[in-house]
């Protein structure tokens, strides 16, 4: 054995040769107490490859949050003498690294997670017999995020961990705190400047905000750009977010090729949009979501979609602005199943000369299902300004086939030469 590159190469071996092995480790097995296979839901294992002869891990869970431990045991099979001396490898580095996470040479081992979790979400735990190191092992070990708790009533931030039991009292330290992957769970209560919130807020890559209940946990501010920044693979998932100054420009802006925002609520007019979409190639998700403007609509948007992103926004209301989503820079966009009512305009695009904005509200190129009610929109319903044809079938209008031009209220207008397809 001379490295981890054999564990490889043993691993990469023909299936009936593998096969043939569990095969004999379940049937050595009977009448042997303790004796145990990797990987077949009965042995402690999780699902990974059955054992090779001789050797089997038993893992004492199949998931670790980022910087727990776990322990794991390797056991002989055949009545061999009881624990093997083994060198330990996780991802084929022997006792790991920091990235990945890292393992005692001593059996049972301990394996240490990584400070954030690693990419896929897991790691190979393997397992080499120093007296005969023919005999391997290896298992799948999933390594999970921490979970940080923000409580504005009862957490504190100064000496607390953020655990369940001891929660943060603010989101920003609880996002001063975390690392890749993380959740913050936030109570209900208002999270605002006057309870020592220091806005903005940006979520790291693949971190995710939570809100134990929409309408109950409440992110406020009076005067800054934006509230929430999404980063890559970030979540904001049932929160409210409010504002009370048109200085704040977006409720939550997107710098990312992916995000999803899930069940969120947008109060209050804000001086660009409640929400903004804006890196190019994005396939930002915004879903079952309510972004309302609770004052006189004027140039506001509920949505930006600029920048050539590929986002989709899918089951949600979108009320009371002056634009209800504002689509351009070539973005094309699916809008299924959305409610755009008491707008101004509902949905409008623009154009410039090599742009190719192209909406997808139902049986376009992209796919969308349709299924949006499209009504009581003071100026119209879609107000196409580019010269290209957007696919709008499937929808409910205020008019059955829908109007087309003036006068105002119209369903459907056309100010860039092209056309909306409806039918």
């Amino acid at each position: 054995m001379s490295g981890p590159g054999n564990i490889r190469t043993r691993r990469s071996a023909g299936r009936a040769a593998r096969l043939a092995a569990a095969v004999a480790i379940i049937a050595a097995c009977t009448g042997i107490v303790g004796c145990s296979t990797s990987g077949d839901g009965d042995g402690g294992g999780n699902g990974g490859p059955a054992a090779p002869t001789g050797i089997a891990l038993t893992f004492g869970a199949t998931r670790v949050q980022v910087t727990r431990e776990v322990e794991i045991e390797a056991t002989n099979t055949y009545g061999r003498v009881d624990p093997p001396e083994c060198d330990w490898y996780v991802d084929g580095v022997l006792s790991g690294n920091s990235q990945k996470g890292t393992i005692s040479q001593t059996n049972p081992a301990t394996y240490a997670a990584p400070s954030a979790v690693p990419a896929g979400g897991e790691v190979v735990i393997s397992a080499v017999s120093r007296s005969d190191t023919t005999l391997t092992v290896s298992d799948t070990l999933a390594v999970a995020f921490t979970i940080k708790y923000v409580d504005a009533a009862n957490g504190v931030d100064a000496g607390a961990g953020g655990a369940w039991a001891a929660p943060f009292k603010t989101i920003t330290h609880a996002l001063g705190s975390i690392s890749e992957g993380d959740t913050v769970f936030v109570y209900p209560g208002r999270y605002d400047e006057a309870h020592g919130e220091d806005y903005f807020f940006p979520l790291g890559n693949r971190v995710t905000l939570l809100g134990a209940h929409r309408d109950s946990v409440i992110l406020a501010t009076t005067a800054v750009s934006w509230i929430v920044e999404l980063q890559n693979g970030s979540t904001i998932q049932s929160v409210t977010i409010e504002q009370e100054d048109l200085d704040t420009n977006h409720a939550i802006r997107t710098i990312a090729e992916s995000g999803r925002v899930r069940d969120v609520r947008t109060v209050g007019a804000y001086g660009h949009s409640a929400i903004r979409i804006g890196a190019l190639g994005s396939e930002i998700v915004v879903e079952d979501c309510e972004i309302v403007n609770d004052v006189v609509p004027g140039t506001e948007r509920g949505f930006e979609i600029i920048g050539g992103t590929h986002s989709t926004v899918r089951g949600t209301v979108v009320s009371g602005w002056g634009y209800g989503i504002m689509v351009t820079q070539g973005s094309d966009p699916i809008i299924e199943g959305c409610t755009i009512t008491d707008n101004n305009v509902g949905i409008i695009t623009f154009c410039g000369p090599e742009d190719a904005t192209l909406p997808d509200l139902g049986g376009g190129a992209r796919g969308c299902l349709g299924g949006n009610v499209i009504q009581d929109n003071t100026q119209s319903g879609i107000s196409n300004g580019c010269d290209t044809t957007i696919w709008a079938q499937n929808n409910t209008w205020n008019n059955a086939p829908p109007s087309e031009g003036g006068p105002y209220p119209t369903d459907i207008e056309n100010t860039g030469g092209g056309g909306v397809i409806w039918f």
